[in-house]
C-alpha cells in the first residue's frame, strides 16, 4: 500500500501552517469534508505579525499513478541518433525508457474530475503552486495512488505534521484527503527587488524512495502585490535537475522485473542501477521545447532533487542570479534559484548540467528563441482560484 505525503518547500512558510485531516472512514463523504475546510479562514495557530493580503490561493493536488517514458521521442537529440543506437545512452537504456511513477498532478477543484492545463514542458513536476507574500494557501490533497505519501513544502514546515489529528506521520491513504494551509510570510519573499522566488515541494514519508518515485514539484513566491505582472509580462520555467534511481523508488520493482536481485545497484545487472540524470523528467533533450521570443524576459525557476550536485548551464544566453550575470550557476539538491534572462540569441539552444558525466548521462533540454514577435509563445497555464 502507497502511504505518501505532501511536503512543501518554503524557508519560514509554515510558521502559520494548518493541517486538517480527512474524517475517519465512519463519515459519510471525507470529500466533502475536505472541501468544506477550503474556506478561506487562516489556522488557528496564525502568527500575530502575520500581515494577510486577504488573497486566498487554492490548489487541488492528487498524487497518481503514471506510465513515464524519459526518452518519448527516442532519440538522443544530442548524438542525434536513434536512443538504441546511442553509445551513451545504451546504458540506461538497453530494457527500457518507461517506468512507473508516482506524479502530482493538480486538478480544477474538490471533485478531481478535471486536470489543470499543465504547459508539456513540466514534466514530471507536480501542479506550479503560486502566491503572493501575506497570502493564505489553501492545498486539497488527494490520495489517489496505492502508496500513502504526504506532501509538504521543503524549507517551511515548522510545525510539526504529528500536530494533526488524527497524527500524519505516516501519510494518508489511498482515498483519503487532506487540507494543508499555509502562510508565507516576509521571511520567505523574493530577495531585494526581485519580482518572485522558487521554491519546491516533496513527499517525506521516505525522502528517498519517495523523491526517485516522482513526487516533488515546484512553488513560487511573489512580491507583494506583484504576481500578476509577473506572470504577464515573463516567461516562467520550473526546471527540476532530477536524478531518478528506479530500484531506490517504491514503485521500482513494478517496472522491472526480474530475479530480485539484479535490481540491486550492487548486481552489476544495470550499468547505472538504472539511474536517469534528467531535467524535468527527461533525458538526452526529449523534452518539449521551452519557447520564447527574442527579447523575452524570462525567470527559470531551477532546483534539484535525488543524490547530485548539479551545475545550470545555457547556451546561446545567459542569467542573471542574485544580480550577477553568469553562464553556470551551481545547484544542489534540496536548494532553488530564481534565474533572471533576457532572449537575446535567436536559435534552437540547450539547457544542460554542466557536470560532465551528468551531461554524458543524458541531463540536457532543448529551447528555442524565436525571432521578436514570431513564434507562438509556451506558458504557465495554471493558476490557483
Amino acid at each position: 500500500m502507497l502511504h505518501t505525503a505532501l511536503i512543501f518547500v518554503l524557508s519560514g512558510l509554515a510558521a502559520g501552517t494548518s493541517i486538517q485531516p480527512s474524517p475517519t472512514p465512519s463519515s459519510a463523504s471525507p470529500w466533502q469534508a475536505c472541501a468544506a475546510s477550503m474556506n478561506g479562514q487562516l489556522p488557528a495557530q496564525t502568527p500575530s505579525d502575520f500581515h494577510f493580503s486577504g488573497n486566498v490561493r487554492r490548489y487541488y493536488v492528487a498524487a497518481e499513478e503514471v506510465q513515464w517514458d524519459y526518452a518519448p521521442m527516442g532519440w538522443d537529440n544530442w548524438l542525434g541518433v536513434p536512443i538504441d543506437k546511442s553509445p551513451r545512452a545504451k546504458p540506461y537504456t538497453k530494457f527500457n525508457t518507461t517506468y512507473l511513477k508516482a506524479l502530482y498532478r493538480g486538478y480544477t477543484d474538490a471533485s478531481f474530475t478535471q486536470l489543470t492545463e499543465q504547459p508539456p514542458w513540466q514534466g514530471t513536476q507536480g501542479p506550479t503552486l503560486r502566491s503572493e507574500v501575506g497570502d493564505l494557501l489553501e492545498i486539497m490533497f488527494n490520495e489517489g495512488s496505492d502508496y500513502v505519501p504526504n506532501p509538504r513544502p521543503h524549507e517551511n514546515a515548522t510545525i510539526p505534521l504529528s500536530s494533526a489529528v488524527p497524527p500524519l506521520d505516516g501519510g494518508i491513504g489511498p482515498g483519503e484527503c487532506v487540507v494543508y494551509k499555509w502562510l508565507p510570510d516576509d521571511a520567505v519573499a523574493p530577495n531585494g527587488n526581485d519580482q518572485s522566488r522558487a521554491f519546491s515541494y516533496h513527499s517525506y514519508v521516505d525522502l528517498l524512495s519517495d523523491s526517485d518515485a516522482g513526487l516533488t514539484g515546484p512553488q513560487i513566491v511573489y512580491a507583494r502585490g506583484r504576481m500578476n505582472a509577473t506572470m504577464q509580462n515573463y516567461k516562467e520555467f520550473p526546471l527540476l535537475f532530477g536524478t531518478y534511481n528506479e530500484p531506490t523508488s517504491f514503485l521500482g520493482n513494478y517496472s522491472v522485473w526480474y530475479p530480485q536481485v539484479v535490481n540491486l545497484a550492487s548486481s552489476g545487472r544495470f550499468e547505472a542501477a538504472p539511474e536517469f540524470k534528467t531535467l524535468n523528467g527527461y533525458i538526452f533533450g526529449n523534452n518539449p521545447p521551452f519557447e520564447m521570443c527574442q527579447n523575452d524576459q524570462a525567470i527559470w525557476y531551477a532546483y534539484g532533487w535525488g543524490s547530485d550536485s548539479h551545475v545550470f548551464h545555457m547556451h546561446g544566453n545567459a542569467v542573471v542570479v542574485d544580480g550577477v550575470r553568469s553562464f553556470a550557476v551551481s545547484l544542489n539538491d534540496g536548494v532553488s534559484k530564481t534565474l533572471l534572462m533576457t532572449a537575446s540569441d535567436v536559435g534552437f539552444w540547450q539547457a544542460i548540467c554542466h557536470v560532465n558525466n551528468h551531461q554524458q548521462d543524458g541531463m540536457l533540454a532543448n529551447y528555442v528563441v524565436y525571432g521578436a514577435g514570431k513564434g507562438e509563445m509556451m506558458g504557465e497555464d495554471e493558476q490557483a482560484s
